[in-house]
């Protein structure tokens, strides 16, 4: 009767440890694994823990589930639930398990996966204790054999599954042993971003395009914390066209269904745009393609080297089990997208003093296809260009010069139309190219290496001719004269005969 006892007792005890295995490893990404050396198990066991893979900043918190206890004196092993455990599971509201006997009996994957993400977020909302945390690939020695689940916080841009390690207890050759260590190796998913846009160099009034592609992180399914947006900001040379497009896998999602946008002006002129999705309406998809458009406007002029960036991020939960208010959501690297504005800056000057700068001088401009360009002048008389300005006459400052700003690349011919009195007007337009064949917002063959080109226009002044003494003046008078008085001499011979006439 003993014997049978004790068999029996032994024949429960490997039902109970296959159910535990069965639990532990069908939960979920990132379980732990076991070495193959297998340790007595004695009262009060301890085994390690041992992270692998992370980075040294990251953060794991551990949760106990169960405990395993042995008594040697009775041969007989206990399977506790942690309080907060049995808590948990009784108000869950989980399908066919409301008791930790019920939880043993899983045997479904889907289920126990979705159990223990449900534990996860209860023990974050209700600021259980943690038996124990793990920073970096850091390993405990003294771990109480059981089995527990732990989340993963980073201070990178990246989304912890989560985790859990057990130790399971098995009969060798009629005693108990157990796996002593056991190694998580993390797996986490780093979204990512990109943007691009197909134009680098553009005028004021353009339109550019951007499309903007980001991959959608893999939050766990109980997650609190599922923060997921695209943040833009534009600087104060873009105008924002409020013409936002999502689709994915050729799907166009809808707005304020699947997402919302938010652009709001902030300090220097920049626009800031957010773009917050619902996580629960775009998880199916691992990949999202953004369309929107921006204005460039005569503040594109008054930045760096004419150059308007906009810049866009991806900002999500790198702590998916904290608090949706406080919790961190770093941001992936910043993608940045750059075009430029480019322009000329022309002197007239003496042509036979090169140190005598002409004001007042007036040209046009034309595009290569010979249509008259448009702009509008700043307080500074700065020139920038405006396709629906009001201004087609440029003229020379005090210091004979003129600046264009605002124009894209290509090929332009600027027309002197009028000059100062005593110049001549050139007898042929000036032909003005504007090349960047790296697109870096630095003109092509220019010295100062900018985006502005340097030209000189001289005028020539008006040279009058006048008689020389002795010259061929003279004897043109000379002859004139003589004309004059042969016409009188033979007038009057022809007179004096006609009166001879009459007295014979």
């Amino acid at each position: 009767m003993k014997k049978s006892k004790i068999i029996i007792m032994l024949f429960m005890a490997i039902m109970l440890v296959a159910t535990l295995n069965i639990s532990v490893f069908a939960a979920v990404t990132g379980n732990g694994e076991t070495s193959a050396t297998k340790t007595d198990l004695t009262p009060g066991a301890l085994g390690t823990l041992t992270v692998a893979g992370a980075e040294a900043t990251d953060t794991f918190t551990a949760y106990e589930v169960m405990k395993v206890e042995y008594n040697q004196t009775t041969n007989e092993l206990t399977y506790t639930p942690s309080a907060a455990f049995t808590a948990f599971l009784a108000g869950a509201n989980i399908a066919n398990v409301t008791t930790f006997a019920q939880y043993q009996a899983l045997t479904d994957e889907a289920t126990v996966k979705s159990v223990l993400g449900k534990f996860a977020a209860y023990v974050k909302a209700n600021n259980v204790a943690s038996s124990f945390t793990l920073t970096g690939n850091d390993t405990n020695s003294s771990v109480p054999v059981g089995q527990y689940v732990l989340t993963g916080a980073a201070t990178t841009a990246k989304v912890f599954q989560v985790m859990t390690a057990s130790y399971p207890v098995t009969v060798e050759n009629g005693k108990y042993v157990y796996n002593k260590d056991v190694t998580i190796n993390v797996k986490s998913d780093t979204p990512s971003i990109t943007k691009t846009t197909t134009k680098k160099s553009v005028a004021i009034g353009d339109t550019v395009p951007y499309t903007v592609t980001a991959t959608v992180p893999t939050y766990p399914e109980d997650a609190t914390n599922k923060t997921f947006q695209i943040q833009d900001t534009m600087s104060a040379g873009l105008s924002f066209k409020n013409d936002v497009v999502v689709t994915a896998n050729g799907t166009q999602l809808t707005v304020n269904r699947d997402y919302t946008v938010t652009s709001n002006q902030i300090a220097d002129g920049k626009t800031s745009i957010e773009i917050d999705f619902v996580y629960n309406n775009i998880k199916a998809y691992q990949q999202l393609e953004v369309t929107y458009s921006a204005t460039v406007n005569m503040d594109a002029v008054f930045v760096d080297n004419s150059a308007s960036t906009n810049s866009a991020q991806l900002v999500f939960s790198n702590d998916p089990y904290g608090n949706t208010t406080t919790g961190t959501t770093p941001t992936t690297p910043t993608n940045t997208t750059t075009v430029y504005t480019y322009g000329f800056e022309t002197t007239v000057t003496d042509a036979t003093d090169p140190t005598k700068k002409l004001s007042n001088v007036e040209f046009e401009v034309y595009d290569n296809q010979g249509n008259p360009l448009t702009f509008t002048q700043q307080p500074n008389g700065t020139y920038i260009y405006d396709p629906n300005g009001t201004v087609t006459t440029l003229t020379t400052d005090a210091n004979g010069k003129i600046r264009v700003d605002g124009l894209d690349l290509g090929e332009y011919e600027l027309k002197e139309t009028k000059t100062n009195p005593g110049y001549q007007l050139p007898g042929t337009n000036f032909p003005v190219s504007l090349t960047d064949v790296n697109n870096d917002g630095k003109l092509d063959n220019d010295p100062d290496d900018n985006n502005i080109r340097d030209l000189t226009i001289t005028n020539a002044p008006i040279t009058t001719v006048l008689p020389q003494t002795g010259g061929i003046g003279t004897y043109v008078f000379v002859i004139a004269g003589l004309g004059v008085m042969i016409v009188a001499v033979t007038a009057i011979i022809i007179i004096e005969k006609k009166a001879k006439r009459k007295r014979s």
